[in-house]
This record gives C-alpha cells, sequence and structure tokens, in this order.
C-alpha cells in the first residue's frame, strides 16, 4: 500500500503536481492517505480531489484509505469526504474545521456580487460532498458551514464525517487542540485572491461532475450604467481593447504577473513555513513544555509575539530546566552525605529572570497586561 501525503497549506506546501506524482508511484495498487491540512486555496483543493476520484475511475479494483493525522480543516475537510476513500479514520486528538468559502476581491458593486454568486455557488458544491458522506439534510449542513464548526476526536464519528476513531493512550483535551488549530488555521488563512476563487470556478465543469455544472450557477451580471461617467471602467475597458488587439502585449502582460505573483507567494510560503516550524515544536499533544510556552507559541502563531522572541524565551527555559537538573544531582548527592543541597529555585528580589520561576512569573506578568487569564 503506497503512502499519500498531503501535509501543509494546500497551494503551498500541498499541490495538484506533488499529489499527482505521489499517485503516479502507486501504480494503480492500493493507497493510505494522510491528511493533516489546515486547507488552503479552493482551485487546488477542487483538483487534488478530483486527481484522487480519477485513481479510483482508472483503478476501480483499488482499495483507498485515509487518515486524518492531525488537522483538517476547510479544503482539507473537503478533500477528506472524497466517495473514492472506502475508509475514513481520524486520530482521537485530530480537529476537524468546515465552513463556507471566502476570500476576497477588488472592483465595484457588480464584480462583489459576481464574487458573492461564486462563493455561494462554490459553497454548495462544497456541502454535498459533506451531506453524502454524514447523511444530513443539506439544511444541517449549511448551518453548521455557517456556523463554522470545529469538531474534536471523537465528535467527527459521532457527526458522521469519519468512519471510525484510532484511539492513543495520551490524552489531549479539546479546548486546547482547538485553540491550537484556530491559531494555525489564522495563520495561514486570508491568502485567497479572487483569481484563486475564478480558478475554482472553472475548474467545476471541466473537472467535476455534470451535477455540480447544474448545481453552480451565478447570476448574470448586469450591464454596466453611465459607463462613460465611469473612469476607472473606461481605463479597463480601453486596456481589455489593447491587450485584444496586441496578443503579444497582452503575453507579456501575463507573464509578468504571473512571476510577479509566483514571486509573492514563493516569499509568503517561506514566511509562513518558518513561523509554523518555529511554534509547531511547542504545541500539540507531545510537547513538552509548560503551558506559558505553549501560550507563547499560539501568540506567534496569530502575529502577536515573533518567532524570534519565542526562541529566545524557550532558550532561556531550556538554560534553567538543565541548571534545575543540576541543582536535583545536588540534591541528592547532599541526602547521600556527599554535598550540601540546595532549595528549589525562587522569583528574585532584583526583578531580573534568574531561574524558572521568575520566567513564569514574567510570562503571567504579560498575559495580565493583555488582559488573558
Amino acid at each position: 500500500m503506497t503512502k499519500i501525503l498531503i501535509t501543509g497549506q494546500i497551494g503551498y506546501e500541498v499541490t495538484p503536481d506533488s499529489v499527482r506524482e505521489q499517485l503516479a508511484t502507486a501504480k494503480g495498487g492500493d493507497i493510505d492517505i494522510h491528511i493533516a491540512s489546515p486547507g488552503g486555496y479552493v482551485s487546488d483543493g477542487i483538483e487534488i480531489y478530483n486527481l484522487i476520484r480519477d485513481y479510483k475511475r482508472e483503478n476501480p479494483k483499488s482499495e483507498i484509505m485515509a487518515t486524518l493525522k492531525g488537522y483538517a480543516m476547510s479544503m482539507a475537510s473537503y478533500i477528506a469526504m472524497n466517495p473514492a476513500i472506502d475508509m475514513l479514520v481520524a486520530e482521537d486528538n485530530a480537529v476537524f474545521m468546515i465552513h463556507n468559502v471566502w476570500g476576497g476581491t477588488v472592483g465595484d458593486y457588480r464584480e462583489m456580487r459576481k464574487t458573492a454568486d461564486i462563493f455561494e455557488g462554490l459553497t454548495g458544491i462544497i456541502a454535498k460532498a459533506y451531506t453524502t458522506k454524514t447523511k444530513k439534510s443539506g439544511k444541517e449542513i449549511r448551518q453548521m458551514m455557517d456556523d463554522e464548526t470545529w469538531l474534536f476526536g471523537a465528535e467527527m464519528k459521532e457527526a458522521g464525517f469519519v468512519d471510525d476513531i484510532i484511539p492513543s493512550e495520551a490524552e489531549t483535551e479539546k479546548p486546547a487542540a482547538i485553540s491550537e488549530a484556530r491559531a494555525i488555521f489564522n495563520t495561514v488563512a486570508g491568502r485567497l485572491t479572487g483569481q484563486d476563487i475564478q480558478k475554482a470556478a472553472a475548474l467545476i465543469r471541466p473537472l467535476g461532475d455534470p451535477e455540480m455544472a447544474t448545481n453552480f450557477t451565478p447570476k448574470a451580471q448586469t450591464p454596466a450604467q453611465n459607463a462613460g461617467n465611469n473612469t476607472t471602467e473606461v481605463q479597463t475597458m480601453t486596456l481589455n481593447q489593447l491587450m485584444a488587439e496586441n496578443p503579444a502585449a497582452k503575453i507579456e502582460l501575463d507573464a509578468q504577473l504571473k512571476a510577479s505573483f509566483e514571486a509573492g507567494k514563493t516569499e509568503g510560503k517561506e514566511s509562513m513555513q518558518k513561523t509554523i516550524s518555529a511554534a509547531a515544536a511547542f504545541l500539540g499533544p507531545d510537547a513538552s513544555y509548560p503551558a506559558p510556552i505553549k501560550s507563547l507559541a499560539v501568540d506567534v502563531l496569530n502575529g502577536i509575539k515573533s518567532a524570534e522572541a519565542l526562541l529566545t524565551t524557550v532558550a532561556a527555559f531550556d538554560a534553567l530546566r538543565e541548571s534545575q537538573k543540576s541543582d536535583a544531582a545536588k540534591a541528592d548527592s547532599a541526602q547521600a552525605g556527599e554535598t550540601p543541597g540546595e532549595q528549589a529555585p525562587k522569583t528574585s528580589d532584583n526583578g531580573m529572570i534568574n531561574n524558572e520561576a521568575d520566567l513564569l512569573a514574567d510570562i503571567a506578568r504579560m498575559k495580565a497586561q493583555r488582559g488573558e487569564v
């Protein structure tokens, strides 16, 4: 059985090309898909969804299993609903989130209405995948999407989104897991663009089911009124006419826009990876750091604190922890009659961070100043 990884943001770490290459290595055999993603671009998510479905169509005897290993949020949750998957399971500490399609656009009121129609159409298509999997009514699913519903562990099975739950010995508290998931989601959210939504809408007809095309019917656009009085619109039409009359200029402009977009995308990806890498080690059920450190890591993901501040604090904490180990060893030796032991560290009177107690007290003060509990 070939393992297929869908881990990271869709459109950045996970792309249709990367999934296509992984599926090719399976050579028509059974596959095991591991999903751990906060979601991402709608267009790439739809294409990945169709790649998996096409694999099953081309290899009907293959068995496809999928496991939610960490986060399956937003577009990643849609991919998990793929009807080509024979068995969908989730780790008992995984987080699942569904919501409406959203993003941004630039333009006048007509462009905004057009985008809203596209959002609503795409949301309806994604909702259909949820209703098919859970057997819930379309009305119930749409309400869950309107509410932005977060599910944890066994709740996913109870709601019908997964077939089974993989238990573990370690226990994770739901509030902490959801809080960390929200922080990660907020870090990667907001990167959707109007171009992505338009591309996603275009993908529905050639790659989706025929019924998807009939369900997706954006409203017709109203012709512009008093176009001659709209300076911006006149400029736009003039540019379109220029591009139509000069194909070579259009090709050059498209290439420049694409290069600019890819450069910004790469820069954003590197920045995001740096932030997540810095904070991820101090979050999750396996993290060995105390709650104040985890809280600071969440602040980094939310953009409140810098990754450098987190790493500096952790370095200080690690040094203090090593010092404590040394102190404990001395205490053990003292009990054995070798050397005098030392007392557990207490907060210092000089206002400096000299030990772990000082560090935790300082973090508590910072949280109090921000109005946190």
